[in-house]
């Protein structure tokens, strides 16, 4: 496993991400299954198991601090959200790969018009930056619209990408 604890970003980012997920749930209209924190049962079994989670009940001990190392392996690293250079983008491109998958999140960010996770610059160009953001919010959109599960989910969904907005604009 991975040592998050001194990835500075990632360990406030992550915290964001926690408080939108909360805490337990089984939804029957989540292909996900039991969830804690985010972490889906039926996502993540091979993970869960190899921390001695069992069986889908199991997930009721998840503790915030396991559910953080899960995060940062299979979907901060994953994801290569530790690779954009803004950490607006960052956080919108992680909390994607979280809610939509590593593979929407990939498609977001294949999408836009310069792949941030080699941009040369040192992260300070706003307007560029803004540019990538708007791009990505508006892929992530689409995304959501064409999901089966749009009439059960999409306004959850869209008021989790607006509070994920921001809070990215309050990033310091």
């Amino acid at each position: 496993m991975y040592d998050y604890e001194s990835d500075e970003l990632y360990c406030h980012l992550v915290e964001l991400v926690i408080n939108v997920e909360g805490g337990y749930v089984n939804d029957p209209n989540d292909t996900g299954g039991p969830t804690k924190y985010g972490i889906a049962w039926n996502k993540n079994v091979g993970i869960l198991q190899s921390m001695g989670f069992r069986n889908p009940t199991d997930i009721r001990n998840l503790t915030q601090e396991q559910a953080k190392q899960i995060y940062y392996q299979k979907y901060w690293i994953t994801s290569a959200s530790n690779r954009i250079k803004d950490k607006h983008l960052a956080f919108l491109h992680f909390d994607t790969a979280v809610n939509c998958g590593i593979g929407a999140a990939a498609k977001c960010l294949f999408r836009l018009s310069k792949d941030p996770r080699y941009f040369e610059g040192d992260g300070k160009n706003l307007a560029l930056w803004f540019q990538l953001s708007l791009e990505y919010v508006a892929h992530r959109l689409h995304y959501y619209t064409g999901c089966k599960t749009w009439a059960h989910h999409g306004r959850g969904w869209a008021n989790r990408l607006g509070n994920v907005i921001q809070e990215s604009v309050q990033l310091v």
